[in-house]
């Protein structure tokens, strides 16, 4: 992203959750610190530290943020900002940061420093180079096999079966009609769980938008051809159409719930 990775302010959810708000002039104050035309980031730590504690956390955020953009050292303030999620967040847009400063090593490091953010702040690492295959390889097999050396920097840090399943997810993803024989070589139980991620939430969001399961028919071909009159197209595959009818009702049961 272009743009700095600042949440919702932490404070107001907090405050809102524990039935306070901040007072006007510690906001003012907050609004003073994080407008400054001549920021300086230690002298304006200071000042957001004078703050009450959730005020005073995102306050640091914003600054270190803004300071470590600038001098191009993104975690460099990380350490002064108030414990908690806000030094946790803190060092997970530090990690993106320094991802598009190509230091993924270093970005992996500071993942390993976002506490509770950790498998995001690894995700939006990994997931880069599945995105840049698909889109520069000139078919399947290519951008599997450009991945497959990604695949060894990243098996410390997250499971084999995730990141092949979000590599062939992505590839399902833009197709109007995604078909299990796509799924081909050793990795075909992944690619499976990709396609079935996609059309699963193809039907989700069609029961969300009002659509019913009844008279789903059990017959695949049946099935298949009842699914894509609904907008839910997929090569007919009996494990496609057992999932998605699972699917159907979990979310319809969702839909009805209070």
């Amino acid at each position: 992203m272009a743009s700095p990775r600042l949440v919702w302010p932490v404070w107001l959810l907090v405050s809102c959750s524990a039935g306070s708000f901040p007072a006007a002039e510690h906001r003012e104050a907050y609004r003073r610190i994080a407008s400054d035309p001549h920021p300086d980031p230690d002298r304006d730590l200071e000042r957001c530290a004078a703050l009450p504690d959730d005020l005073a956390g995102d306050c640091g955020l914003v600054v270190a943020h803004r300071a470590g953009v600038v001098a191009g050292d993104p975690a460099r303030w990380c350490d002064e900002v108030r414990g908690g999620v806000w030094r946790e967040e803190c060092h997970f847009q530090a990690a993106e940061l320094r991802r598009r400063q190509h230091g993924v090593e270093q970005a992996i490091e500071l993942c390993d420093r976002s506490g509770r953010f950790r498998d995001s702040c690894l995700f939006h690492l990994w997931q880069e180079p599945i995105t840049r295959a698909h889109r520069e390889a000139p078919g399947l097999e290519q951008a599997a096999a450009a991945v497959e050396a990604d695949w060894r920097r990243w098996q410390a840090h997250v499971d084999e079966s995730v990141f092949w399943t979000r590599f062939y997810t992505q590839h399902f993803e833009p197709q109007r009609r995604p078909d299990v024989a796509d799924c081909t070589g050793p990795r075909q139980r992944d690619c499976r769980a990709g396609l079935l991620d996609v059309v699963r939430r193809r039907a989700i969001d069609w029961v969300r938008r009002g659509g019913r399961c009844a008279g789903l028919p059990d017959d695949p071909e049946a099935a298949a051809a009842w699914w894509g009159e609904r907008g839910v197209r997929f090569a007919t595959d009996p494990e496609v159409v057992a999932a998605l009818a699972m699917a159907c009702v979990e979310a319809e049961r969702g839909a009805r719930a209070p």
